[in-house]
């Protein structure tokens, strides 16, 4: 993150630096359209607008140039998102099976656990996240074959997310084999308001995701115990094609980077939105994957489609919201965020991956095929159970904001207070989630 005026330049792993440094010199101002598309998107996306003028972040890929003699900063890219498709790989599976795939699929997974777990310093113990779904399962059960000293954690929320219940029996799979050392943290309402609270002081926004919070209060206990590091399973979803949308042959915008019908009675902010640089970003983005892969892939065919929206959603979605959101908060506690699936092998080897390999989207539908294969082949196909997301109780902390009608949200946007009621439960979140940035910006 950084920032820079005619008197200073600040590099910084965490934006709350910066923001400080704004508020001190009383030159805090918000990037309304940064906000603003956030409340038509399914999460806080945006690579080009952070909600705090004048704070920007260096991209994945990209190489900033300072020079204090010039008093300028320039750019340049060292790597592109078309960089990660091997046309050789593309090429070789085509010509292969299911079989040889998945056992591909394994061997470079376990390759990749190895070394990155060989990198760990020899006096710090290890720590991963295990869900109880598909993607972090198999990481902590690989990372455990290795390392039997490595702390497992197991998040649950009282009433929400069923899928975290599953985790005790994938682990008394394991307990025959294996020493595991398995923590279960059962976050509370108050757990979480705290979190979030210090989520958006670290990251002078709102929240990307209603995950974040929850994250950071793992990466807490893992600190806890005396980990540096931290594994997770993010990324296997975009990468390998787990999503919903990715086994509809006629979508046209995946779930996580196209315009929603939220707030659908202000058209004046739809048009702000889809005019405005996030979108102008994405679709740029989109025509240089068209023409890198048009010589590759049959042009409009099902698979030129996913595979491009496979990319956006790895290059903006998942970097924005799951790896530079994570990896800034937990960089405030001296966590080193690991996800194994976005290492350069396992990247390239699931992006170049011809779509028959991950998903059948025809019935009976299945996704995600190599990583449900490895699951079954580690856990059992009894212990499939579908991820129920990592919630938290974001829209609960509306009760600790106090009356609805003192919020600084109404005169911040110009709406009016007496709706709240009228809007659906994103929405409402959306709001929330906002209004608790707003007073972590403004209070005194």
């Amino acid at each position: 993150w950084y920032y820079i005026d005619k008197n200073i330049f600040i590099l910084s792993s965490v934006p709350a630096i910066i923001r400080k440094y704004l508020k001190l010199k009383n030159s805090l101002e918000l990037n309304k359209s940064g906000l603003e598309d956030y409340l038509l998107r399914r999460h806080f996306i945006s690579p080009v607008d952070h909600p705090i003028k004048g704070i920007k972040q260096i991209l994945p890929g990209e190489r900033l140039n300072f020079s204090s003699f010039n008093w300028e900063l320039t750019f340049d890219n060292f790597i592109k998102e078309s960089d990660y498709f091997s046309t050789y790989i593309y090429k070789k599976l085509l010509s292969s099976d299911q079989y040889y795939y998945n056992n591909k699929f394994k061997e470079i997974l376990e390759r990749t656990l190895s070394i990155m777990e060989n990198n760990t310093p020899c006096d710090k113990v290890s720590s991963s996240i295990i869900s109880g779904g598909l993607d972090s399962s198999i990481v902590s059960f690989i990372l455990n074959k290795f390392n039997e000293e490595i702390k497992l954690f197991t998040m649950t929320f009282k009433n929400k997310d069923m899928v975290a219940k599953n985790t005790p029996k994938l682990i008394n799979k394991l307990t025959n084999k294996y020493k595991i050392q398995h923590s279960l943290i059962e976050c509370t309402m108050e757990d979480y308001l705290t979190s979030l609270k210090e989520s958006i002081d670290i990251l002078s926004s709102p929240i990307t995701t209603h995950s974040i919070p929850s994250s950071y209060l793992v990466a807490k206990e893992a600190k806890k115990s005396g980990s540096v590091v931290l594994y997770g399973g993010e990324g296997a979803d975009e990468i390998f094609l787990g999503y919903e949308c990715y086994t509809n042959s006629q979508f046209k915008d995946s779930d996580y980077n196209r315009i929603y019908n939220f707030f659908h009675k202000n058209h004046d902010l739809r048009k702000r939105v889809i005019d405005g640089l996030t979108q102008h970003y994405i679709i740029k983005k989109k025509k240089e994957l068209e023409e890198f892969l048009s010589p590759i892939i049959k042009d409009n065919s099902p698979e030129k489609l996913i595979k491009i929206e496979s990319f956006i959603d790895t290059f903006i979605q998942l970097s924005n919201v799951g790896l530079i959101s994570t990896d800034t908060i937990n960089s405030n506690l001296g966590i080193e965020c690991r996800t194994p699936f976005t290492r350069k092998d396992l990247l390239t080897f699931g992006l170049s991956t011809p779509l028959s390999y991950l998903n059948n989207i025809k019935p009976p539908i299945t996704s995600k095929i190599p990583i449900r294969n490895a699951f079954i082949n580690y856990f059992g196909r009894e212990l499939l159970m579908p991820k129920i997301g990592f919630a938290g109780f974001p829209n609960e902390t509306k009760s600790e904001l106090g009356k609805i009608n003192k919020w600084i949200v109404w005169d911040y946007f110009g709406w009016a207070k007496d709706d709240f009621n009228e809007y659906n439960i994103n929405e409402k979140w959306k709001l929330i989630n906002i209004e608790w940035f707003l007073r972590i910006c403004f209070e005194s």
